[in-house]
């Protein structure tokens, strides 16, 4: 499913700075992104926790070291400001979906008095 969505999102552009450490990838942090929604992980501290101790979701997301709370902030704001995750779920739906009327059935179980 993953390289589903990679496949609709724009290429990341590697940042290039002859000071300081030499950036990370920025595809391990988006498939981090995904994960937190998918595992319902709240504060962004606990993903990097569970990325830490969980071997198979950090190779599954593609980190070969583990970046620090404030490299993850920086790249989740960066993230929600472009709005991501909304562009690739869009054309999915939208590929999914043409033609197609979509009907459902909404029920609430709200009491209505009667009189």
């Amino acid at each position: 499913m993953l390289w589903v969505i990679e496949a609709h999102i724009p290429p990341f552009e590697k940042v290039h700075s002859r000071l300081g450490r030499p950036s990370y990838d920025a595809y391990p942090f988006f498939r981090a992104f995904l994960a937190q929604s998918f595992f319902r992980i709240s504060p962004l501290g606990g993903l990097r926790a569970r990325l830490c101790v969980d071997h198979n979701l950090r190779q599954i997301c593609g980190f070969t070291a583990m970046p620090s709370l404030a490299s993850f902030s920086r790249r989740f704001a960066e993230y929600a400001s472009l709005a991501l995750a909304d562009q690739p779920l869009q054309k999915m739906v939208q590929n999914y979906h043409e033609g197609k009327v979509v009907g459902h059935v909404s029920r609430d179980s709200t009491a209505i008095a009667a009189e």
